[in-house]
């Protein structure tokens, strides 16, 4: 869903691997678009509830993620 605020950046330094370098980098502001429309869909869409480690119930376990950035 990154493609709704897609960046253009310059193909020789490729994309960041990682949320730090996106938001550090030349096009910062872009990413930073492209998350917050991210983070807001998947909310908006009740794709998951969000919780505090220590209220996680017994037996069960939290599914990590990360973005994975790409320019279009």
């Amino acid at each position: 869903m990154l493609a709704a605020a897609a960046v253009a950046t310059d193909s020789t330094q490729g994309d960041p691997t990682s949320v730090a370098e996106a938001l550090s980098g030349p096009d910062a502001d872009g990413w930073r678009a492209a998350i917050d429309a991210e983070l807001k869909s998947l909310e908006d869409n009740g794709t998951w509830t969000l919780v505090a480690p220590d209220e996680v119930p017994r037996g069960r376990r939290v599914l990590k993620s990360k973005f994975v950035f790409k320019t279009k």
